[in-house]
């Protein structure tokens, strides 16, 4: 059976680490929007959200530190009339 993300990712069933809730990987990629590959060089540079360890071969992360990756990303504002004007 396959199983399909929440369009929330908020309310896409995960388990808890005392009150810090934890993702697996497919929450992770869908909040991040990058591949697993992608995430594990950004860990090892020290430039994404470092890996939990869970159980067995099972990891995850801590949603807090993946949105505060993600609202952290840099982004362009295309609504800037002085950019519109350029193009």
């Amino acid at each position: 059976m396959k199983q399909t993300l929440q369009a929330n990712p908020l309310s896409h069933p995960s388990l808890n680490l005392g009150s810090e809730r934890i993702v697996k990987e497919k929450e992770r990629q869908f909040i991040t929007s990058i591949s697993r590959s992608q995430a594990f060089q950004l860990e090892r540079h020290g430039r994404f959200p470092q890996r939990i360890q869970l159980s067995g071969g099972s990891i995850g992360w801590k949603l807090s530190e993946l949105l505060n990756w993600v609202a952290a990303l840099p982004y362009v504002d295309l609504s800037d009339s002085q950019a519109s004007e350029e193009i």
